[in-house]
């Protein structure tokens, strides 16, 4: 209560865990708010510290993509999955051994889902 701010972490984290689970089980439209909101929590910590918070939204852009992909919204799929693509060659920059694996993900997702918008 005294520092909500110190829980937004958390929160995101267990957005992006709902909307997973939510498209686990067939409801794909479901997932969207939760991710939504994960990827805007995200990116206000990251405006605040980018170097602790920038993973997260990075996660959190990738998994928001896959779930647009699933409700069939490509081009906003493409669009957030552009966005983590460029916040892993980011990291990867400075931590290849820890982002380099994200890094391939993200980019193979963008392709895929270009590929599907005949992109």
């Amino acid at each position: 209560e005294t520092n909500p701010a110190a829980y937004l972490p958390d929160l995101a984290r267990s957005l992006n865990n709902y909307a997973n689970h939510f498209s686990e089980v067939g409801q794909r439209q479901e997932a969207l708010d939760p991710a939504r909101r994960a990827v805007e929590i995200c990116e206000g910590l990251a405006e605040t510290n980018p170097a602790a918070y920038l993973p997260g939204l990075a996660t959190s852009s990738y998994n928001l993509a896959l779930h647009l992909e699933e409700t069939g919204d490509l081009e906003g799929a493409i669009e957030r999955a552009a966005r983590a693509a460029q916040l892993y060659d980011q990291l990867a920059e400075n931590l290849p051994q820890r982002f380099s694996d994200n890094q391939r993900d993200a980019h193979q997702l963008l392709d895929r889902l270009k590929a599907a918008a005949g992109q």
